[in-house]
């Protein structure tokens, strides 16, 4: 992020804004770059030993991308006093490009 023999390699003035490293990640994620990096260091960490490969498979739903959110949902409970709570709210299953305005529930 900063020209080449400007400063000293670990010098705070190298530090980026962050209107740099959200124009960085957009670029990176637009063209996909970051999947196949990510591919590529898993590739590298089982060849090399960093990670060992076992027979089990098991979903990381923390690193899955999808359409889900949360709400804070409002309410009042028997004795009168409000409360709030995070509640998840469902995924569609369809895959429309229009999720807001497709034919599906």
């Amino acid at each position: 992020f900063c020209t080449k023999d400007e400063y000293d390699p670990y010098d705070s003035r190298h530090i980026p804004s962050i209107r740099k490293l959200e124009q960085f990640d957009q670029i990176m994620s637009i063209y996909g770059i970051w999947d196949k990096i990510k591919i590529e260091e898993v590739k590298r960490n089982i060849t090399t030993g960093v990670i060992k490969k076992e027979n089990e498979l098991v979903g990381d739903t923390m690193h899955y991308h999808a359409c889900s959110g949360f709400e804070t949902v409002h309410y009042t409970d028997d004795n009168g006093k409000e409360h709030k709570k995070s509640q998840s709210k469902l995924t569609k299953n369809c895959r429309c490009e229009d999720r807001d305005n497709c034919e599906h529930q």
